[in-house]
């Protein structure tokens, strides 16, 4: 049987631009990583600000508030606790993002951009993404409803006990995962039809 990650001829242009590309991704996975560990060390600490869904008037204008931010030290500490969490999920999705684009990119750049092992890295980041993505978003907003309450929620208070879930890197993640399996139906193909061409 044939070996489909055999390295295919990438002139030394494209190698050049692939790992350039890879060693950005790369450094830019590095610093959103690194800014992730220090938010969630901040909302531990309590330093960090966390917005909160609000109503009322604002001081001093002819305005009203839809949100808050207050810092992570006045929220409670069970709600501090998922904010901590849903922030470290948020941590792990981000790294496993860009650790599977710079893992693509490397790939590309040596020649096998469907090696074997794209499939393993696209479906472990596609599962990280769907899953971690909704778990840190739900573990946030439950710490965000509790904080509210801590604070003093509608209508007595001027916070809301809700959160929103906008679409992210979790609904990517399931884009991933469906890419993945592509690579596999088409890593097969592949296989099964090396030299009949």
């Amino acid at each position: 049987m044939a070996d489909t990650s055999a390295p295919a001829p990438v002139d030394a242009s494209q190698r050049i631009a692939f790992a350039v590309i890879a060693g950005m991704a790369g450094v830019l996975g590095l610093i959103l990583t690194i800014d992730g560990i220090w938010r969630t060390i901040s909302i531990a600490i309590g330093t960090e600000g966390i917005e909160l869904l609000a109503r009322g008037d604002l001081p001093g204008a002819d305005a009203r508030i839809s949100t808050a931010t207050v810092l992570s030290s006045e929220v409670g500490g069970s709600s501090l606790g998922f904010l901590v969490a849903g922030s470290t999920a948020t941590l792990l999705v981000t790294a496993a993002t860009y650790l599977a684009v710079v893992v693509f990119l490397v790939l590309a750049a040596r020649g096998t951009p469907f090696h074997h092992l794209l499939y393993r890295v696209a479906l472990v980041a596609g599962t990280v993404m769907t899953f971690g993505g909704l778990a840190g978003s739900a573990l946030s907003g439950v710490g965000r409803v509790q904080a509210a309450d801590h604070l003093g929620a509608v209508p007595d208070g001027p916070f809301e006990a809700a959160f929103t879930i906008a679409p992210g890197d979790w609904s990517f993640g399931v884009v991933v995962l469906v890419a993945a399996y592509v690579i596999r139906i088409g890593q097969r193909l592949q296989r099964d039809t090396e030299g009949l061409v």
